[in-house]
């Protein structure tokens, strides 16, 4: 057919069947004259998963007049060979933001040591807003608790409360409450302030439901919580959602996840307490990190493996 979207949809089919028959003819396809098909080429060749197909990506990733690059170093991303690899490391040094941002996706894609001290040098000095979410993302997913601190203290870079809000976002949907948070802040103001003590306070009524959430004292703390943010009192509410983290930490120490919102929520106690980012939504934050942990508890009880562990420091 020579009609664009047909030969694209008709790309995308033969990518899906992951065969080395239909290789070459997406391979083919590269080098069409239309974005749209050079685009679906890209993408559907990283489908078929083939180490033969690393080598025409690398070549456009390297090309600087291709219009298809970070679709690329996108595709790279679903093939993880020594050759793959090498193309997505050096296009993180790439100066357009597009192709590095697709290039730390595919970074997050693999496993390794290697991997986790690049993402975690590029917490460091990546300060494009687009290329910094996806870092956020990548490295939300890993469980590494050095780069959510990074990440954390990253917003710093970025003058934009969009930015900073949209990092925010990106971890807490990181661990299931990523809708909750933005639910609690699209609307500002006042209304974003009832919604919050709404949330709290249906999250302290749930959280005395579970046992181990009264029993190691977390229920107590959001009812503590609720109380604060009802007072419009910062200093205790950043006192009680520490107080939560503590327990979560020393409590729940075996549940990466837990372990994880612990952390998060005891470096942004101190960046608020520091107040180096004023007007950012921490409150918010703070409560969907709790709720998360709250569900992520309740999850356990009844299973042994679940039980609460003590940090073994």
């Amino acid at each position: 057919t020579s009609q664009e979207e047909v030969r694209a949809y008709a790309l995308e089919r033969l990518g899906r069947t992951r065969g080395v028959v239909a290789f070459d003819t997406l391979a083919d396809a590269l080098d069409d004259i239309s974005p749209v098909v050079r685009r679906q080429a890209a993408e559907s060749v990283g489908e078929t998963g083939l180490p033969e197909a690393v080598a025409p990506l690398a070549r456009i990733l390297r090309d600087p007049e291709s219009d298809i690059r970070s679709e690329a170093a996108t595709a790279l991303g679903f093939i993880d060979t020594p050759e793959s690899r090498e193309a997505v490391f050096a296009a993180l040094d790439d100066p357009d933001p597009g192709v590095r941002t697709a290039a730390i996706t595919s970074l997050g894609r693999f496993d390794g040591r290697d991997v986790d001290e690049r993402l975690l040098d590029l917490a460091g000095t990546e300060r494009h807003p687009m290329a910094f979410i996806a870092l956020t993302e990548a490295i939300s997913h890993r469980s590494n608790l050095d780069g959510v601190d990074l990440i954390l203290r990253g917003r710093e870079y970025f003058a934009s409360q969009r930015i900073r809000k949209q990092i925010l976002h990106s971890l807490a949907r990181r661990f299931g409450a990523g809708e909750k948070f933005y639910g609690l802040i699209c609307r500002r103001g006042e209304k974003s302030s009832r919604d919050v003590a709404r949330y709290l306070t249906r999250l302290s009524r749930q959280s005395r439901n579970h046992s181990e959430c009264r029993d190691t004292g977390f229920a107590a703390r959001i009812r503590a919580m609720a109380d604060a943010f009802a007072r419009n009192d910062t200093g205790d509410f950043l006192e009680q959602a520490e107080g939560a983290a503590e327990i979560l930490h020393f409590r729940w120490y075996g549940d990466s996840d837990i372990r994880a919102l612990s952390r998060i929520m005891l470096t942004l106690v101190r960046i608020k307490r520091e107040g180096s980012m004023p007007n950012l939504p921490g409150k918010a934050f703070l409560s969907v990190c709790a709720g998360a942990a709250m569900d992520r508890i309740a999850g356990h009880e009844g299973n042994r493996h679940g039980r609460p562990q003590t940090d073994p420091a």
